[in-house]
């Protein structure tokens, strides 16, 4: 499992009685957190410049709906934007591909872990260019 961090949080949040006001205030703290997941993590490939409101929007527009299909083909779509030409000055990054797993639980912990599940997927599935050398990696951005 990945993005421990953020299922954490979300769990600990749903835990102490802070629920979400509105579907907006849940898709910020989502994408807040990936956001914040992904500065603080990757190592040597780290990247700090993603635009958060490439995920933000579809996230919204999916949890509004209340549709998987709308939420998945959206913020998949988001997710690719956001790492598209990404660079740290050692590399530079193609965007990947939508993450193509489905969700199966509706309760909380399955929510949590269909969301860790896909943002893995698709962080597995961005490119990594050196831009030196032009050797190319992916499946190397470790994140918590």
């Amino acid at each position: 499992m990945s993005f421990n961090t953020l299922q954490n949080n979300y769990r600990s949040r749903m835990n102490n009685g802070q629920f979400f006001n509105t579907t907006d205030e849940c898709a910020e703290f989502i994408v807040n957190q990936y956001h914040s997941t992904i500065t603080s993590g990757g190592g040597a490939y780290k990247m700090t410049t993603g635009q958060k409101s490439l995920i933000l929007t579809p996230m919204k527009a999916g949890l509004r709906a209340q549709s998987t299909s709308v939420l998945l083909s959206g913020v998949g779509l988001g997710l690719v934007s956001y790492w598209t030409a990404l660079t740290n000055g050692t590399f530079v990054t193609a965007g990947g591909v939508p993450p193509t797993s489905t969700w199966e639980d509706d309760t909380l912990d399955g929510f949590l872990s269909n969301i860790g599940d896909y943002f893995k997927e698709h962080l597995d599935s961005v490119i990594f260019t050196n831009t030196a050398s032009g050797a190319t990696f992916s499946g190397v951005y470790t994140v918590t």
